[in-house]
């Protein structure tokens, strides 16, 4: 579980950034080896909030200034342990994997087909690449139990998660800053 922020044409202006929720569920191949190979399912919901949004010339005078971006993640992230020495972990990753998403309204109204924030004919799509980017430290909490605690940069291919492509004024994709808990379960014989 975890807290996320997005960074997007609405998130650019002075309205303070509300964290919104994921959960997910980690698989790894456990390993004695520096690279841990780590298979991640993640849900969530990101908002974002911009009542002023000086949008470039061209865009409707109702565009949207508040958007919830509800999403699924799945990507394969190798883990690599900096050292192993004491009781803590550090931890760095890299991934690749999918993102999709759907922007809402302020009052849950989909927004994939709200154009007023996008130029005639510019091409939307709600599915990305993602390249997550890792840091964290992990601990053993017994045989069967390991806390990991970490920081994400979701990267994506997309500037459409607060439903603003080309006429927002913040240039680039969009991403997601991520905390995450993690508990992770040994299965099979403890060590």
């Amino acid at each position: 579980m975890g807290a996320v922020t997005q960074t997007s044409d609405l998130t650019s202006g002075d309205d303070p950034v509300v964290p919104g929720g994921v959960v997910g569920l980690t698989a790894e191949l456990e390993s004695q080896k520096t690279i841990r190979p780590q298979l991640n399912l993640w849900l969530g919901r990101s908002t974002a909030q911009y009542r002023n949004a000086p949008f470039a010339s061209g865009a409707a005078g109702a565009a949207t200034t508040f958007v919830e971006t509800r999403f699924f993640a799945a990507y394969l992230l190798l883990q690599a342990v900096l050292w192993k020495q004491g009781p803590v972990e550090p931890i760095v990753g890299v991934g690749v994997g999918l993102f999709s998403f759907r922007p809402y309204d302020a009052n849950g109204a989909e927004l994939t087909t709200n154009g007023a924030t996008r130029l005639e004919g510019e091409t939307y799509g709600t599915t990305s690449a993602l390249v997550p980017l890792s840091v964290g430290l992990a601990t053993s909490l017994g045989s069967r139990l390991r806390a990991e605690v970490r920081y994400q940069r979701w990267l994506t291919l997309t500037d459409y998660l607060d439903n603003v492509g080309e006429l927002g004024t913040r240039s680039g994709n969009d991403a997601l800053s991520h905390f995450q808990l993690l508990l992770h379960l040994r299965l099979g014989d403890a060590r």
